[in-house]
């Protein structure tokens, strides 16, 4: 015990906050494994492939913000390195007002729009679930919430300019927490219908956000609050012009990897969902694991980048390319246990084949590769680069899933994701290479 307090005393702040981003993140992998399992047992195969279709919207609502989150996370880090208390208050009073602004425009526009569209001949119901509320209801549902929680989620922006990145993990961690907690009440007997499980999905992270909001700006944060008396105009224009480039890089990110779901439900069916969803759920895992490990490095890259120290950034970017070949490693481990993780996330139900297993490894792999540049170029607010790059691949990516699916089914359309992915790691290769020569 004592080696392992001296080991943790001699860390520096930066592997001590992906240290404790790791434990918070851990318990966010380990309830939604156990929720994945708890619902199969609840609602069923074919429910649980709708269930992962229809809470799929939620992170797709999370770009309509324009990527003011992000753009307020590097500008905020200027003003804290300045000692600028007065600044940051103007730049998160302003953030928070146009996202409110923005968000309650596009939520009313959303359900304008919505009312038109007849939605249940988007997302196939399965018959479980016809009796309850309707799906243009379950969408309603999903564009109010997700819109309150990317307001309230801006206080995770403020903990990591403020290089307290592990801390921005603590709502995700509670929230899982009390959802695993009403999944096991519901299977020890209390009656719920699918409509219950999506308000208690949807409200639960909005409720934890909204107290961790009003606790750290009464508290720690009290002297940069919220307000309308601190709207800054002139502040809007580097906001968007930051953010909108966070936005496209979303937007391209939206087609990437949220759009599989969609369009295996529409070609191949809810059972198909479900398969595809546990490989997913499972293989994921690493790179939610590299990501934790990467994430206080954003804002970190951002600050030395302020205080031009590049000797640092160089040599930090060379130690992580070292963990991204303990991930290769983690891989192949998780590849050899999969038939059995697999089997019990779904408690029985669905286990993908060994080819879908290796080709959805080989898709997350690539994917923590471009995740490693994305981070040093997001600190170094680099956006053009992975805008253009994105939106190639995007285009690339529906051509060859759209493609592939139907005569290869799941394992085509992650075939093509695999070859659009490469693309932008290609892209970032080349672009590292040039980064390198300007800094000898």
């Amino acid at each position: 015990m004592r080696f392992i307090k001296d080991r943790l005393l001699k860390l520096g702040s930066l592997e001590k906050n992906s240290l404790l981003n790791l434990l918070f993140r851990t318990v966010n992998i380990v309830c939604s494994l156990l929720s994945l399992r708890l619902l199969f047992q609840i609602i069923g195969s074919e429910s649980v492939g709708f269930w992962i279709t229809i809470t799929t919207f939620v992170s797709w609502v999370g770009f309509f913000n324009l990527g003011l989150g992000n753009g307020l996370r590097n500008l905020l880090v200027s003003k804290i390195e300045e000692g600028d208390k007065e600044g940051q208050r103007y730049l998160i009073s302003t953030t928070y007002i146009l996202s409110l602004l923005i968000l309650g425009s596009l939520t009313l526009l959303g359900y304008g729009v919505l009312s038109y569209i007849d939605l249940s001949a988007v997302l196939v119901t399965p018959d479980a679930l016809k009796n309850g509320i309707s799906v243009e209801m379950m969408v309603f549902a999903v564009l109010g919430f997700s819109c309150l929680r990317i307001i309230l989620g801006l206080i995770n922006n403020v903990l990591q300019a403020h290089q307290t990145y592990a801390q921005s993990g603590i709502s995700d961690a509670a929230t899982n927490v009390i959802f695993l907690l009403f999944l096991l009440s519901l299977k020890a007997g209390i009656a719920a219908s699918f409509d219950t499980l999506l308000i208690a999905f949807l409200g639960i992270p909005a409720l934890v956000l909204l107290l961790i909001t009003v606790y750290l700006f009464f508290t720690r944060y009290k002297a940069i609050r919220p307000s309308f008396a601190y709207f800054k105009k002139s502040l809007a224009r580097p906001l968007f012009s930051l953010g909108i480039g966070f936005f496209l890089i979303q937007i391209s990110a939206l087609v990437l990897y949220q759009t599989n779901v969609l369009i295996i439900q529409n070609y191949l069916g809810n059972q198909e969902v479900s398969e595809y969803g546990v490989a997913h759920r499972y293989f994921n895992l690493l790179l939610m694991l590299f990501t934790i490990l990467l994430g206080p490095y954003w804002s970190a890259f951002t600050k030395a980048q302020v205080s031009k120290d590049y000797s640092w950034i160089s040599a930090t970017f060379k130690k992580l390319q070292y963990l991204l070949l303990a991930m290769v490693g983690i891989g192949a481990v998780m590849f050899w246990l999969s038939p059995w993780a697999m089997s019990f996330l779904s408690d029985g139900n669905e286990i993908p084949s060994r080819i879908t297993s290796l080709l959805m490894l080989s898709w997350i792999l690539v994917l923590c590769f471009n995740s490693l540049f994305s981070h040093l170029l997001n600190g170094l607010s680099q956006v053009a680069l992975q805008v253009k790059t994105a939106l190639v691949a995007a285009i690339l990516n529906l051509i060859l899933v759209l493609s592939l699916v139907k005569p290869m089914g799941v394992n085509g359309m992650i075939l093509g994701n695999i070859v659009a992915n490469g693309f932008s790691g290609i892209v970032y290769l080349f672009w590292y290479a040039k980064f390198r020569r300007n800094l000898a």
